[in-house]
């Protein structure tokens, strides 16, 4: 058993408030007289899904098998329980356990690596702490995990099994009553570590999201940092903050604010959780706001609560937090003063101290978002006490089954929600995808000529730069015909240039998905029929044109007007593949991740399986390829440098998504080593591509290239919001040879 504190007045407020204070008790782990022991089991899908889970057991030993079994996890055996032919949704049947080229391998992590297991599961005796893996495919290891991040995906697993009927959440799991602020926190939490939360369904089939949304008036009236909280947990999650449930949450902060005295409501936490949610939504924070902020810092450094309450670490760290991301600078007095704090109450064990004095998780946890929010290293000799990190006293507190140790017991709902995001080293606010989305939409509506047509480099209109354009409203079902300035669209600047610009397969192929992404009959436009067009440059060998460029959009506009793609272009494209995996722009070029992409997404359209030897090799080539940032180069080596750039990361994102991968997931997540930066940041190629935004909505190139880029931002815009080519296709079509298909939006 752990002992625990009683609630002092402090934390009794921040429970009834639902949750605002992030923080609430604390949590003191002393030794047990029969401790419960520990395996941990990480599973590892062929899409890169990854499942890890804790299992407890009373014995001195657990076969691997067992352990496996343990999980709660569908799993079937074949061969008297001698080999796993099935996990979940993935593997074959007990009586054909071996029926692909594929198979589930059996490892164990000895001294941070993986070895494989020289013996079957069921015969492997596992020892308390001690943790395996599974992987689905060809004979390979599970991705390297440190410790945090083993921490984390199993609270992640155990926070996942605390959803109540409703949907939500609440302080004592499923059995208690949901509530929105531990809900926020399940939400923040799943999203920092890159689970999609607007997923997590009951078996109701209801989300948390769908519990947030019958909540949303009742919770925002309660306070300004309730509205806040309230935004970014949506926005985390990927939904539209100025339109949830018919409520406008910016304006929801914004009718708090009190311009007399600079403050959204009364408190530092009201301030604080305000300031996060408008930079969350990529508005500005007036330096007038984070004046007020900063004239509440106390002569110690640190932050209360409100004026009147004692400084804390919880307080501190999320002032903090709201102070970076409106702008201050990392160097500035406000900022050393408060590190200097946090620094000076940090507890023998390396962790910081909740209300009571002794080491919390949650307190603990919004000091090192505060710490990483400011660019110091919270693994860092600096912040290491006794030996011990904060991250090591962080993870001291977690329970065998994989929560935190919080007011509620060894494993605590919101003291877990809140260690997480500490764990995978993120700091608020979390970046949303659809908030990225619409705000380089916005910026790319402003560069519309009047012509209808979009500038690429140079200022004037250009077809391809056009389309580039066309597609980005595609990705968010705007129909790009109808993106006008002085009466014109894209499609009416395209139809001037259609016959100076199909002078290439790839251009014609290119045109054929615009046309059709903007409802117009590609049969018939601008005078010419393109599809009749791009099919007479169609060979023998099953070649589309000259190039594999040429080859991928051809396919790519076959299956957007639902004509049918020949067995022999897709076996064409597939004998083009070079020995590491990916495809050239031309013969001699080199691969690289543009082209790759490109042809992943053509291997989709031609109904090539995501398992394929040709797709599966791709992916391996992209991994290849892969920056310790999370993001994608051209090539490597590569003239243009192979520094992470938003157009061969948008190509990737796209490619692997074609291939069935989770992007987001895991096994594309790379650890960010920077030395100003806590080294277990985790960055997926969604997160680094969020990084290159600017201010203005617009994507930058490259880091060495901070100036708003045209191409990039075109580009940028499908990746994020998960979409492939075709983005639409023909809902009917009168062309003769071709093969009708059903209707699909």
């Amino acid at each position: 058993m752990k002992t625990y504190k009683v609630l002092t007045f402090v934390s009794l407020i921040a429970l009834l408030l639902g949750g605002l204070l992030l923080g609430a008790a604390d949590a003191t782990a002393v030794e047990t007289e029969t401790p419960t022991n520990h395996v941990t089991v990480v599973v590892q899908f062929g899409d890169g899904r990854l499942i890890t889970r804790r299992v407890t057991f009373a014995d001195d030993v657990i076969s691997g098998l067992d352990a496996l079994l343990g999980t709660g996890l569908d799993v079937v055996t074949g061969f008297g329980g001698a080999a796993v032919c099935r996990i979940e949704d993935e593997g074959c049947p007990a009586d054909d356990c071996f029926c692909s080229s594929s198979f589930w391998s059996f490892w164990l992590l000895e001294g941070g690596r993986w070895e494989s297991a020289t013996t079957g599961a069921n015969e492997v005796q596992l020892d308390d702490g001690d943790v395996s893996g599974w992987h689905w495919g060809d004979f390979q290891a599970p991705i390297d995990l440190a410790a945090p991040e083993t921490a984390a995906y199993s609270a992640v697993g155990w926070l996942r099994r605390q959803q109540g009927t409703d949907g939500g959440f609440g302080y004592a799991g499923p059995a208690g009553e949901s509530d929105p602020g531990p809900t926020l926190d399940a939400i923040l939490a799943g999203a920092a570590a890159n689970a999609d939360p607007a997923s997590w369904r009951n078996e109701a089939g209801l989300s948390p999201l769908d519990y947030l949304a019958s909540q949303v008036v009742t919770y925002t009236d309660q306070s300004a940092a309730a509205a806040g909280k309230m935004a970014l947990g949506v926005i985390a999650a990927d939904e539209d903050a100025c339109d949830f449930a018919g409520q406008d949450l910016i304006a929801r902060i914004e009718s708090y604010y009190e311009p007399t005295t600079d403050q959204y409501g009364s408190s530092n936490w009201d301030q604080a959780l305000s300031m996060l949610a408008l930079r969350a939504v990529k508005e500005t924070v007036s330096i007038s706001a984070t004046l007020q902020l900063k004239s509440t810092q106390s002569t110690e450094g640190g932050w209360a609560f409100s004026p009147g309450f004692d400084i804390e670490v919880d307080s501190t760290a999320l002032s903090l937090q709201a102070l970076i991301a409106a702008g201050e600078p990392l160097t500035s007095t406000t900022v050393l003063s408060a590190t200097n704090y946090l620094h000076s109450v940090q507890t023998a064990d390396g962790g910081f101290p909740g209300f009571t004095g002794h080491t919390s998780a949650s307190s603990t946890s919004f000091g090192v978002q505060g710490l990483i929010a400011v660019g110091q290293n919270p693994l860092s000799a600096t912040w290491t006490v006794s030996d011990t990190t904060p991250i090591d006293a962080l993870l001291a507190l977690q329970s065998p089954e994989g929560g935190f140790a919080g007011f509620f017991g060894p494993s605590d709902l919101q003291a877990t929600a809140q260690a997480i995001p500490a764990l995978v080293g993120r700091s608020f606010p979390l970046l949303g995808r659809g908030v990225a989305a619409h705000k380089a939409l916005d910026w790319i509506r402003t560069q519309q000529n009047a012509d209808g047509g979009f500038p690429g480099f140079a200022g004037g209109s250009d077809p391809g730069s056009t389309l580039d354009a066309a597609f980005a409203f595609a990705a968010d079902g705007v129909n790009p015909d109808s993106v006008e300035t002085s009466g014109l669209s894209p499609l009416d600047y395209l139809e001037t240039q259609v016959l100076t610009y199909t002078v290439s397969t790839a251009a014609t192929g290119k045109l054929i998905l615009g046309v059709v992404a903007g409802e117009r009959d590609p049969t018939a436009f601008g005078g010419a029929d393109l599809v009749g067009q791009l099919t007479q440059t169609y060979t023998t060998s099953g070649q589309y044109g000259a190039s594999v460029t040429d080859q991928g959009w051809a396919l790519l506009a076959l299956d957007a007007v639902r004509a049918p793609i020949p067995q022999a272009a897709t076996d064409w494209l597939l004998a083009q593949q070079q020995p590491n995996g990916g495809w050239e722009f031309a013969t001699g070029w080199g691969t690289d991740s543009n082209t790759t992409g490109l042809a992943l997404q053509a291997l989709t359209a031609a109904g090539v399986a995501p398992d394929s030897t040709g797709v599966i090799s791709a992916t391996q080539y992209l991994r290849s390829l892969q920056n310790s940032d999370g993001g994608f180069p051209y090539t490597t080596p590569s003239p243009y440098g192979t520094d992470t750039d938003t157009n061969s990361t948008a190509y990737a994102i796209q490619g692997l998504t074609a291939a069935g991968q989770m992007v987001d997931g895991p096994t594309w997540t790379r650890h960010f080593t920077e030395t100003t930066a806590i080294t277990l940041t985790l960055r997926s190629p969604v997160d680094r591509l969020l990084e290159l935004q600017n201010p203005s909505g617009a994507f930058r190139y490259q880091d060495a290239f901070p100036g708003d880029n045209r191409l990039a931002s075109y580009q940028a815009v499908p990746a994020l919001l998960g979409r492939i080519q075709p983005l639409r296709r023909q809902r009917v079509f009168i062309h003769l040879p071709l093969v009708l298909k059903d209707a699909m939006p």
